[in-house]
């Protein structure tokens, strides 16, 4: 799930690249181009990772989740902080993601996001942007607020030993973030 939001962006972006009248172009192609796009930050209108490092500080993180936070770092998906010594008592990494819609409308990609779980593992989660849900078993709330999808993931694991976390602590503080990336997108 981590990738839905730029698989989707990807698939809308090769897919409207089919229909270019160049008929040598296969959809494969286009995919495999669309995918180029995205990882070198060429797609016209999307945001990519350093969109979402300016709007989650180091400082916000650290507010919400305790303990020492790393500065950011960018990949194709998103903005991440390492968080160790924190309050959920384990090690961890948060992410925030601003999705790509490649051109889809934001609530259809919302929606598209949200069926790709059980029914039964997405909980809705009122206050925060114009609609969001939260998924347990990935740590994560995804946000539509006004034009734009945006994920806020906390995996906090210490494996090899009987340390856990307390679930509903983690989902408080994942929506805390999100809050605040909600009042900024």
């Amino acid at each position: 799930m981590r990738r839905i939001g730029v698989v989707i962006g990807c698939l809308a972006v090769a897919l409207a690249a089919c229909g270019d009248g160049d008929d040598n172009t296969s959809a494969e192609d286009a995919i495999e181009e669309a995918l180029e796009d995205v990882e070198e930050g060429d797609i016209p209108g999307a945001p990519g990772a350093e969109e979402a490092c300016k709007v989650v500080k180091q400082d916000d993180v650290e507010a919400v989740f305790g303990g020492d936070v790393g500065k950011a770092t960018e990949d194709f998906a998103g903005c991440n902080f390492e968080v160790t010594g924190g309050a959920v008592g384990v090690d961890g990494n948060v992410s925030v993601r601003i999705e790509i819609t490649g051109g889809l409308d934001p609530s259809e990609l919302f929606a598209a996001s949200q069926e790709g779980y059980d029914p039964g593992t997405v909980e809705d989660v009122g206050g925060v942007g114009d609609s969001a849900y939260y998924v347990e078993s990935v740590g994560a709330i995804t946000v539509l607020a006004a034009d734009t999808v945006f994920t806020v993931q906390g995996v906090f694991l210490e494996i090899g030993t009987d340390t856990t976390v307390d679930q509903g602590d983690l989902q408080t503080r994942i929506v805390d973030l999100a809050e605040i990336v909600a009042g900024r997108v």
